[in-house]
């Protein structure tokens, strides 16, 4: 299972200053983001897509289909790229944790076809936040059309059981750790 997820973190030795303090969460928040490192560093290694994924690929973000709210943001998140470096292709089973408004669910669900499929994963945790519930009603609306999406609501790791395996599961959205810097705030 590839697994995609960018944190920005800092670890540091152990200090009296709690917040520089190795804590559970740092600690894994660290292997996590070596992890990920190590399975880009093979998914790099592997070489460029082949050309019916390729194909694929392109066709999803071309796709005349999709939302304006998303072909708008196409600049910013650079879709096609970032769909080759996950190693994506046809037929995969793929979950989206945090899929917010499935600006990622649909290129995925796109490229993986009626073969594959994509569980987009929304933690009831995010709908504290004044879009997320908009934001999961239009997804959950999108994913009746598309029979190869399934849109699940859950407390955080309940979210994380899969009917079957995984060929990747995207961590990109989640919130990153942040450092509180002493006087601020």
């Amino acid at each position: 299972m590839r697994i995609i997820s960018v944190i920005n973190t800092r670890f540091t030795h152990r200090t009296k200053e709690p917040s520089l303090q190795r804590t559970p969460m740092r600690i894994i928040a660290v292997a996590f983001a070596a992890s990920a490192l190590a399975f880009g560093v093979i998914a790099f290694a592997a070489g460029p897509p082949l050309p019916d994924v390729s194909a694929a690929l392109a066709a999803a973000v071309a796709d005349s289909s999709r939302p304006d709210s998303d072909t708008t943001r196409d600049a910013d998140r650079k879709p096609e790229p970032t769909l080759a470096f996950s190693g994506i292709k046809p037929g995969d089973q793929v979950a989206d944790y945090v899929a917010d408004s499935g600006y990622f669910t649909r290129l995925f669900s796109s490229v993986v076809g009626s073969k594959g499929h994509v569980y987009a994963v929304e933690p009831t945790a995010f709908f504290k936040y004044q879009s997320f519930p908009k934001a999961v009603a239009e997804l959950q609306v999108y994913a009746v059309a598309h029979p190869n999406v399934t849109v699940t609501t859950a407390a955080a790791l309940e979210g994380l059981k899969f009917p079957e395996k995984l060929d990747l599961l995207d961590l990109a959205k989640l919130p990153r750790p942040t450092r509180r810097v002493h006087g601020a705030g």
